[in-house]
């Protein structure tokens, strides 16, 4: 492991098996990162950003404390117009920030200090999906402020392995149990998810300008994956006939002289909010306690995957990006996979 030898103050690169290493001085320190290339003069590139950045002071540590990495990712999102809202950064990122101390330099953010701060929040009793969405954010932090020249290395932390997907499903009596114990206009919306598969925000945010009653297609131009979405209604006889009564409940209310352009509001025309009580005391009261409005999404796309619909039809109907995430959500239940065996055996 020979380092090449460069001008003084310019840095230095070597080899660990195959791939370029960069050696150079920031915060007066040494730090030693791998370029992630094997060819030379792509390492050398980088080498010479590094140390432009070092020696203008970007990469020295000292003015980027622990608050400010928070400060970053809000800044992140709100320029990139991301959903998740500052008060759940805040939230999530404070523990971390209460842990290592706001006024913290960001170098010392060591794999050790996380290390600690790992164990120390499962100690307290907080579920390992948490912390290792806490880690998230600040993993995403630290790489913000690498990106922009204000960090010179990101600590390798590993997060905690979580394996907290539900695997609840609904059959068409329980979820027939607990709508018909619903008030409306929630009955309706939460059917338009048993029959789409799609997020709870996403129907309730759901206008009329979304819905094409000629195509018979409802759409989203925009949704948490930030893909647009078509899902055809007319093939599906329940949600065509939802889609009708909806349209009758619009022009009742516009009789009246009330205009929403939402699809699901209430006789006054405000839009569905927060459901969680209502849906709640339904469920308890159908025996289905515990149950999830979110369940509804992979029993909507469990259904279809029994129904013959190709997984990829699904991911694209349903709004899944990934096989990984689609799997995450376990829709090949042990009852689909006897299904399967079973005509493979006839």
């Amino acid at each position: 492991m020979k380092t090449l030898r460069r001008p003084r103050g310019t840095g230095g690169l070597y080899r660990r098996g195959r791939v370029w290493w960069m050696a150079y001085r920031a915060g007066g320190q040494t730090v030693r990162e791998s370029a992630h290339t094997t060819v030379k003069k792509d390492a050398g590139d980088l080498l010479i950003e590094r140390v432009r950045a070092s020696n203008a002071g970007a990469l020295s540590g000292a003015p980027l404390i622990v608050a400010d990495l928070r400060r970053l990712v809000e800044e992140d999102h709100a320029a990139n117009r991301r959903r998740t809202s500052t008060q759940a950064i805040r939230h999530y990122f404070g523990k971390v920030e209460g842990f290592l101390g706001a006024k913290t330099r960001a170098r010392d953010v060591t794999v050790d200090a996380v290390e600690r701060y790992k164990s120390a929040r499962l100690a307290e009793g907080a579920a390992p999906g948490t912390v290792a969405l806490e880690l998230a954010w600040l993993k995403r932090a630290l790489r913000l402020a690498r990106r922009r020249g204000l960090l010179a290395v990101v600590p390798d932390f590993s997060s905690l392995r979580v394996d907290n997907a539900r695997r609840v499903f609904f059959d068409p009596d329980q979820f027939e149990a607990v709508r018909a114990r619903l008030p409306q206009p929630v009955a309706d919306l939460v059917e338009f998810l048993w029959w789409t598969g799609w997020r709870s925000s996403e129907a309730a945010g759901l206008e009329w300008a979304q819905v094409d009653l000629t195509a018979r297609t409802v759409s989203l131009s925009t949704s948490k994956s930030g893909a647009a979405r078509v899902f055809p209604y007319g093939p599906v006889p329940g949600l065509a006939a939802l889609v009708a009564r909806r349209v009758a409940h619009r022009d009742a209310l516009r009789a009246r002289g009330v205009v929403s352009p939402r699809v699901f509001c209430g006789d006054d025309g405000r839009p569905v909010r927060s459901f969680r009580r209502p849906w709640a005391s339904a469920c308890g009261e159908a025996g289905q306690p515990g149950k999830t409005v979110h369940d509804l999404r992979r029993s909507a796309a469990r259904r279809m995957v029994r129904q013959g619909v190709p997984q990829h039809v699904v991911m694209a109907l349903c709004g899944w990006q990934t096989a990984a995430m689609f799997r995450r959500y376990a829709i090949v239940d042990t009852a689909l996979v006897e299904e399967a065996l079973t005509r493979a055996n006839r």
